[in-house]
């Protein structure tokens, strides 16, 4: 059966509205992408430095960081020739502590906590934002085998959890940090 125009251009135009007032109530809106910071067309993100014993912290972080930028703004990733800024990070620290317990005492999930510092500066190597122990946290089970009764943690799947979990703290940091740059905080 075959609709009038009339009617189908009404049921786009309902359509399209529902659509509309779906993503504004939600409480979603548009963003402009705009530069990192004001009037830094491109910038260099070396690897960030990096002082725990988790050897994949520092790559792991400054990679969020580029993703995060070309993500969510114009700025123009280069190689430090290429730029007159510079974003500089250090992985300072990383802890764990207990999140959850069962009955017995037993630690089946853990928290990990890293402290990370940033800084952009120009060719002067002037500071133009900076932040200092801008912190996130991630819960991640730890992996228990079990051999003749004997609860043991599996090292290697341990080991992924936590690198699962650091890749989440580092998108989120580098969220709040191009989010803080863009609003020049």
């Amino acid at each position: 059966m075959w609709l009038s125009k009339m009617t189908r251009g009404l049921l786009t135009a309902t359509a399209l509205l529902c659509l509309f007032l779906g993503i504004v109530g939600c409480g979603y809106h548009l963003e402009h992408p705009g530069f990192l910071y004001a009037h830094v067309p491109s910038v260099s993100v070396p690897v960030f430095a990096n002082d725990t014993t988790y050897t994949y912290a520092g790559p792991t972080f400054s990679n969020a960081m580029i993703h995060e930028i070309m993500a969510r703004t114009t700025t123009r990733i280069a190689g430090s020739k290429e730029t007159s800024c510079k974003l500089a990070g250090r992985v300072k620290k990383i802890t764990f502590s207990p999140a959850a317990r069962n009955e017995g005492e037993t630690v089946f999930q853990k928290r990990i906590t890293v402290w990370i510092d940033m800084e952009l500066t120009d060719d002067t190597g002037h500071i133009i934002w900076a932040v200092t122990d801008m912190t996130a946290d991630q819960d991640y089970s730890r992996v228990r085998q079990y051999t003749n009764g004997m609860a043991t943690t599996n090292i290697q799947a341990e080991e992924a959890s936590i690198r699962k979990a650091m890749e989440s703290i580092a998108q989120r940091i580098a969220q709040k940090a191009v989010q803080a740059m863009k609003n020049n905080f």
